[in-house]
């Protein structure tokens, strides 16, 4: 799925390659299946300084040229660039408004998008790409297209993770072991919320069989 490779630039390349972005680009509808870059991490890095520089990188063959620009008006956003190569021959500068907002725990940056003018916490890394959710057409996260026992199988398995427990929803976690390092009070209150969920899960499921032996027998 990534076929591409995205590093920076040499300020002494950027006259000779190409700007812009490629003509098309593989792409897969959900959310997950594409690396993210979060504005909150942005922030706690450091990068939304007066004329901040920087950069960013995930692993090998994925790094990103930050610079950020706060507006002289209040009336105006202000501006966070990132300047990459594409495939070691395109060189791309794409930039996003950065809007503040106040909350409870103080003010927090949230990107703009240029299309819709939504406040967006993370930008998609899509074949190389910087998109928000809402420039990409039905962008959609997994959990938007499970049916109610996927989700309730997900809930389950999410607590049992919590407590390094076997994931396979074959009995119910209060007759496991509990771990030494957590309450009885508390590992109750766990245990009988999943629990909660493994019943619903078994009469889904018992009235699924029973619904198929009645279409098949009647």
């Amino acid at each position: 799925m990534r076929d591409f490779t995205i590093d920076l630039c040499e300020k002494n390349e950027r006259e000779q390659l190409i700007q812009g972005e490629p003509s098309s680009y593989s792409y897969v509808p959900y959310m997950e299946a594409h690396f993210k870059i979060g504005c909150s991490a942005l922030n706690k890095a450091g990068i939304f300084k007066q004329s901040c520089k920087g950069g960013i990188s995930y692993f090998e063959g994925m790094s990103f040229e930050v610079e950020f620009k706060k507006s002289d008006s209040p009336f105006l956003f202000d501006v966070i660039y990132f300047r990459y190569k594409l495939n070691n021959e395109r060189y791309i500068e794409t930039s996003f408004g950065i809007d503040w907002q106040e909350r409870t725990f103080g003010a927090q940056p949230y990107f703009v998008c240029d299309k819709t003018g939504k406040r967006v916490k993370h930008l998609l890394v899509v074949e190389g790409l910087l998109r928000t959710r809402h420039q990409l057409p039905k962008m959609h996260y997994y959990s938007e297209h499970e049916s109610v026992l996927d989700r309730d199988f997900r809930a389950a398995r999410k607590i049992r993770r919590r407590f390094n427990k076997d994931t396979a929803i074959f009995s119910p976690m209060l007759l496991m072991t509990k771990p030494d390092n957590i309450h009885y009070k508390t590992w109750d209150k766990w245990c009988f919320k999943e629990l909660s969920y493994f019943n619903r899960i078994f009469v889904k499921q018992a009235e699924f069989l029973d619904k198929l032996e009645r279409g098949i027998f009647e």
